[in-house]
């Protein structure tokens, strides 16, 4: 089974999930994973700062696509070999709050891959917990 992680941030990777399967992941450069997509643009991130993180602010970011999620779901898209991996996994995970529209969006647009959230829940999905709670 392959399993594609997304984190921006970087992430580590529980043992058990890697001896049960492929795992690849994907984050912004700089980040530790195996594959790196280029950080937002400039604008976002000043978009970001100015308006603050309030919730009506958030909602106005992720409107005009400024927030972290979207920037990352793009940067995903954008990148062919993100687009490769995805297309080829048979799980994707969402290791961090910005990675979940990416996940959902690659979800749907690929073959069949079925989308998580969390190392718990992709540990149960390639039937690796090993008595995880």
């Amino acid at each position: 089974m392959k399993v594609v992680i997304l984190a921006p941030r970087g992430t580590r990777v529980d043992g058990r999930l890697s001896d049960a399967s492929h795992v690849e992941t994907i984050g912004w450069d700089g980040s530790p994973t195996d594959m790196s997509v280029p950080k937002p643009s400039g604008w976002a991130s000043a978009v970001q700062r100015r308006c603050g993180n309030s919730i009506p602010a958030r909602i106005a970011l992720r409107l005009v696509g400024a927030d972290n999620s979207t920037q990352f779901a793009r940067a995903v898209v954008a990148d062919e070999g993100a687009r490769r991996a995805i297309a080829e996994a048979d799980l994707i995970v969402a290791a961090e709050e910005d990675a979940t529209l990416a996940a959902w969006r690659a979800s749907r647009a690929a073959r069949h891959p079925r989308a998580v959230f969390g190392m718990a829940a992709a540990l149960v999905a390639v039937g690796a917990s090993g008595g995880a709670s």
